[in-house]
Protein backbone atom coordinates (compact mmCIF):
# COMPACT_ATOMS: atom_id res chain seq x y z
CA UNK A 1 0.00 0.00 0.00
CA UNK A 2 2.85 2.33 0.87
CA UNK A 3 4.54 1.56 -2.45
CA UNK A 4 1.35 2.36 -4.36
CA UNK A 5 1.13 5.68 -2.52
CA UNK A 6 4.73 6.52 -3.50
CA UNK A 7 4.03 5.61 -7.15
CA UNK A 8 0.98 7.90 -7.16
CA UNK A 9 3.05 10.74 -5.68
CA UNK A 10 5.76 10.25 -8.32
CA UNK A 11 3.22 10.24 -11.14
CA UNK A 12 1.51 13.34 -9.76
CA UNK A 13 4.86 15.09 -9.40
CA UNK A 14 5.78 14.20 -12.99
CA UNK A 15 2.47 15.53 -14.32
CA UNK A 16 2.79 18.77 -12.35
CA UNK A 17 6.38 19.25 -13.55
CA UNK A 18 5.34 18.63 -17.17
CA UNK A 19 2.48 21.13 -16.87
CA UNK A 20 4.81 23.69 -15.31
CA UNK A 21 7.35 23.20 -18.12
CA UNK A 22 4.58 23.47 -20.73
CA UNK A 23 3.27 26.66 -19.11
CA UNK A 24 6.78 28.17 -19.05
CA UNK A 25 7.36 27.37 -22.71
CA UNK A 26 3.97 28.75 -23.73
CA UNK A 27 4.57 31.91 -21.69
CA UNK A 28 7.89 32.45 -23.47
CA UNK A 29 6.19 32.56 -26.87
CA UNK A 30 4.99 36.05 -27.84
CA UNK A 31 2.75 36.98 -30.79
CA UNK A 32 2.69 40.65 -31.78
CA UNK A 33 0.79 42.54 -34.48
CA UNK A 34 0.31 46.09 -35.62
CA UNK A 35 0.56 48.69 -38.38
CA UNK A 36 3.41 50.40 -40.21
CA UNK A 37 4.20 53.50 -42.22
CA UNK A 38 7.14 53.51 -44.61
CA UNK A 39 9.22 55.51 -47.07
CA UNK A 40 10.70 53.34 -49.86
CA UNK A 41 13.39 54.24 -52.39
CA UNK A 42 14.02 51.89 -55.34
CA UNK A 43 16.97 52.03 -57.75
CA UNK A 44 17.00 50.24 -61.10
CA UNK A 45 17.50 50.87 -64.80
CA UNK A 46 14.35 48.81 -65.40
CA UNK A 47 12.06 51.17 -63.47
CA UNK A 48 12.38 54.86 -64.43
CA UNK A 49 10.67 57.75 -62.67
CA UNK A 50 9.33 60.04 -65.40
CA UNK A 51 9.08 63.12 -63.18
CA UNK A 52 11.63 65.59 -64.44
CA UNK A 53 14.73 66.18 -62.38
CA UNK A 54 16.63 69.45 -62.33
CA UNK A 55 18.45 68.60 -65.58
CA UNK A 56 15.22 67.36 -67.24
CA UNK A 57 16.45 63.76 -67.41
CA UNK A 58 14.39 60.84 -66.18
CA UNK A 59 15.51 59.46 -62.83
CA UNK A 60 16.32 55.83 -62.15
CA UNK A 61 15.36 56.25 -58.49
CA UNK A 62 11.71 55.91 -57.50
CA UNK A 63 10.49 57.13 -54.11
CA UNK A 64 7.12 56.45 -52.58
CA UNK A 65 5.24 56.31 -49.30
CA UNK A 66 3.13 53.43 -48.04
CA UNK A 67 1.48 51.72 -45.14
CA UNK A 68 1.18 48.15 -44.03
CA UNK A 69 0.68 45.40 -41.49
CA UNK A 70 3.28 43.80 -39.24
CA UNK A 71 3.24 40.47 -37.42
CA UNK A 72 5.89 38.59 -35.46
CA UNK A 73 6.24 35.42 -33.44
CA UNK A 74 9.01 35.43 -30.84
CA UNK A 75 10.52 33.15 -28.23
CA UNK A 76 12.12 34.97 -25.32
CA UNK A 77 14.99 34.03 -23.01
CA UNK A 78 15.59 36.65 -20.34
CA UNK A 79 16.66 39.75 -22.33
CA UNK A 80 16.97 37.99 -25.72
CA UNK A 81 14.36 37.06 -28.30
CA UNK A 82 14.46 34.99 -31.46
CA UNK A 83 11.84 36.49 -33.78
CA UNK A 84 10.23 35.51 -37.08
CA UNK A 85 8.75 38.74 -38.46
CA UNK A 86 6.72 39.71 -41.50
CA UNK A 87 5.97 43.06 -43.14
CA UNK A 88 3.17 43.49 -45.69
CA UNK A 89 3.36 46.92 -47.32
CA UNK A 90 1.13 48.74 -49.80
CA UNK A 91 1.71 51.93 -51.76
CA UNK A 92 1.21 53.91 -54.97
CA UNK A 93 3.51 54.55 -57.92
CA UNK A 94 3.06 57.56 -60.21
CA UNK A 95 4.14 57.85 -63.83
CA UNK A 96 6.98 55.35 -64.01
CA UNK A 97 8.28 53.28 -66.91
CA UNK A 98 9.25 49.62 -66.61
CA UNK A 99 11.65 48.35 -69.28
CA UNK A 100 12.39 44.73 -70.12
CA UNK A 101 14.42 44.09 -73.28
CA UNK A 102 12.46 45.74 -76.10
CA UNK A 103 9.21 45.98 -74.13
CA UNK A 104 8.08 48.83 -71.92
CA UNK A 105 5.08 49.85 -69.88
CA UNK A 106 4.46 53.39 -68.62
CA UNK A 107 1.87 54.56 -66.16
CA UNK A 108 0.84 54.69 -62.54
CA UNK A 109 -0.46 52.02 -60.26
CA UNK A 110 0.39 50.37 -57.00
CA UNK A 111 2.87 48.04 -55.39
CA UNK A 112 2.63 45.26 -52.84
CA UNK A 113 5.60 44.24 -50.75
CA UNK A 114 5.88 41.14 -48.55
CA UNK A 115 8.95 40.31 -46.46
CA UNK A 116 9.96 37.58 -44.00
CA UNK A 117 12.84 37.97 -41.59
CA UNK A 118 14.41 35.87 -38.80
CA UNK A 119 15.69 38.32 -36.22
CA UNK A 120 17.63 38.57 -32.98
CA UNK A 121 16.23 41.12 -30.53
CA UNK A 122 17.93 42.35 -27.36
CA UNK A 123 16.05 44.11 -24.55
CA UNK A 124 18.55 46.54 -23.06
CA UNK A 125 18.65 47.37 -19.33
CA UNK A 126 17.63 50.93 -20.20
CA UNK A 127 14.13 52.34 -19.97
CA UNK A 128 12.30 55.64 -20.24
CA UNK A 129 10.79 56.73 -16.90
CA UNK A 130 10.42 53.03 -16.01
CA UNK A 131 7.48 52.95 -18.43
CA UNK A 132 9.04 51.59 -21.63
CA UNK A 133 12.02 49.31 -22.22
CA UNK A 134 14.48 50.12 -25.03
CA UNK A 135 15.34 47.25 -27.40
CA UNK A 136 17.41 46.77 -30.55
CA UNK A 137 17.50 44.04 -33.19
CA UNK A 138 18.65 42.94 -36.62
CA UNK A 139 18.28 40.12 -39.13
CA UNK A 140 18.40 39.02 -42.79
CA UNK A 141 15.29 39.15 -44.96
CA UNK A 142 13.62 37.75 -48.08
CA UNK A 143 11.04 39.87 -49.88
CA UNK A 144 8.72 39.89 -52.90
CA UNK A 145 7.77 43.21 -54.46
CA UNK A 146 5.02 43.32 -57.12
CA UNK A 147 4.13 46.31 -59.30
CA UNK A 148 0.60 46.59 -60.70
CA UNK A 149 0.07 49.16 -63.48
CA UNK A 150 -3.24 50.92 -64.17
CA UNK A 151 -4.13 52.93 -67.31
CA UNK A 152 -0.71 52.24 -68.75
CA UNK A 153 0.82 52.93 -72.16
CA UNK A 154 2.59 49.83 -73.44
CA UNK A 155 4.88 48.63 -76.20
CA UNK A 156 5.70 45.08 -77.22
CA UNK A 157 3.58 42.43 -75.54
CA UNK A 158 2.95 44.18 -72.24
CA UNK A 159 -0.62 44.98 -71.22
CA UNK A 160 -2.48 46.32 -68.21
CA UNK A 161 -3.13 42.81 -66.91
CA UNK A 162 0.55 42.07 -66.51
CA UNK A 163 2.44 42.52 -63.26
CA UNK A 164 6.15 42.73 -62.57
CA UNK A 165 7.62 41.06 -59.49
CA UNK A 166 11.09 41.22 -57.97
CA UNK A 167 12.38 38.68 -55.46
CA UNK A 168 14.98 40.15 -53.12
CA UNK A 169 17.45 39.29 -50.42
CA UNK A 170 18.41 41.85 -47.82
CA UNK A 171 18.53 42.68 -44.16
CA UNK A 172 17.58 45.25 -41.61
CA UNK A 173 18.02 46.65 -38.13
CA UNK A 174 15.68 48.42 -35.76
CA UNK A 175 15.39 50.15 -32.39
CA UNK A 176 12.23 50.50 -30.36
CA UNK A 177 10.32 50.89 -27.13
CA UNK A 178 8.02 48.36 -25.47
CA UNK A 179 5.67 49.13 -22.63
CA UNK A 180 6.73 47.62 -19.29
CA UNK A 181 3.85 45.54 -17.91
CA UNK A 182 3.97 42.54 -15.53
CA UNK A 183 2.35 40.05 -17.91
CA UNK A 184 2.11 39.67 -21.68
CA UNK A 185 -1.64 39.11 -21.18
CA UNK A 186 -1.78 42.84 -20.37
CA UNK A 187 -1.00 43.44 -24.08
CA UNK A 188 2.02 45.77 -23.86
CA UNK A 189 2.36 48.18 -26.78
CA UNK A 190 5.49 48.77 -28.86
CA UNK A 191 6.85 51.47 -31.17
CA UNK A 192 9.95 51.02 -33.32
CA UNK A 193 11.78 52.49 -36.27
CA UNK A 194 13.74 50.32 -38.69
CA UNK A 195 15.95 50.48 -41.76
CA UNK A 196 15.94 47.70 -44.39
CA UNK A 197 18.01 47.13 -47.52
CA UNK A 198 17.07 44.81 -50.41
CA UNK A 199 18.72 43.62 -53.63
CA UNK A 200 16.95 41.55 -56.29
CA UNK A 201 18.03 38.17 -57.60
CA UNK A 202 15.01 37.32 -59.81
CA UNK A 203 12.43 39.25 -61.86
CA UNK A 204 9.16 37.80 -63.17
CA UNK A 205 6.44 39.04 -65.52
CA UNK A 206 3.02 37.73 -64.50
CA UNK A 207 -0.30 37.54 -66.36
CA UNK A 208 -3.17 38.45 -64.03
CA UNK A 209 -5.98 38.36 -66.61
CA UNK A 210 -7.57 35.60 -64.55
CA UNK A 211 -7.41 36.66 -60.91
CA UNK A 212 -8.09 33.08 -59.85
CA UNK A 213 -4.92 31.87 -61.56
CA UNK A 214 -1.93 34.16 -62.04
CA UNK A 215 0.42 32.79 -64.73
CA UNK A 216 4.17 33.39 -64.87
CA UNK A 217 4.98 34.50 -68.43
CA UNK A 218 8.72 34.89 -68.02
CA UNK A 219 11.35 35.05 -65.34
CA UNK A 220 15.08 35.58 -65.19
CA UNK A 221 18.01 36.63 -63.09
CA UNK A 222 18.02 40.17 -61.85
CA UNK A 223 20.81 42.09 -60.16
CA UNK A 224 19.99 45.64 -61.21
CA UNK A 225 17.13 46.30 -58.78
CA UNK A 226 17.86 47.48 -55.26
CA UNK A 227 16.21 49.59 -52.66
CA UNK A 228 15.87 50.51 -49.04
CA UNK A 229 13.11 51.70 -46.80
CA UNK A 230 12.63 53.40 -43.47
CA UNK A 231 9.68 51.99 -41.57
CA UNK A 232 7.84 52.92 -38.38
CA UNK A 233 6.00 50.04 -36.72
CA UNK A 234 3.54 50.21 -33.86
CA UNK A 235 1.30 47.59 -32.29
CA UNK A 236 0.83 45.40 -29.25
CA UNK A 237 1.24 41.88 -27.92
CA UNK A 238 -1.73 39.69 -28.74
CA UNK A 239 -0.75 36.83 -26.42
Amino acid sequence: MKNCFLVVLLLLSSVLHAEETKSTLENNFILRAGFSFNHIEMNTDRLIDNHESEDDDPEDETKTLGFGLVTSLAYRWEAWEFVVASDVLFGKIKDVTFIDNQNSIRGGGSFRFVSFSPQIKYHTPFSILDKANIYVGFGPSWSLQTFVFNDATTTGNFNNKKRISFENYGGGLFIGLEEILPFKQDHPMFLEIGYNYMHSYKVSILDASDTAEVITLSEGNSNDFSGHYIIVRTGFTLF
